[in-house]
């Protein structure tokens, strides 16, 4: 990816000590139930964005907890 635009940025779930430093973004997708943020040393430094996916395992209907959903992304520290 550098080779094509030397600020592109990575944006995946893993391998957080395989891409360079400062070139990937981490989505913690199951953050509203289980965040891995909290146990993972904040993805060891990564930048990370707090989500929630609502189709994951092919549920399509809307749902969660409320009291994760509005508190944590404000939790989860910059």
């Amino acid at each position: 990816m550098s080779k094509g635009d030397k600020d592109a940025v990575w944006l995946m779930q893993a391998l957080l000590h395989s891409v360079p430093f400062g070139k990937m973004i981490v989505l913690d997708l199951y953050a509203d139930v289980k965040p891995i943020w909290k146990n993972s040393s904040h993805f060891y430094g990564t930048p990370y964005v707090w989500c929630m996916l609502h189709n994951f395992g092919g549920n399509i209907e809307m749902y969660g907890i409320l009291d994760a959903i509005s508190s944590g992304p404000i939790d989860a520290p910059c």
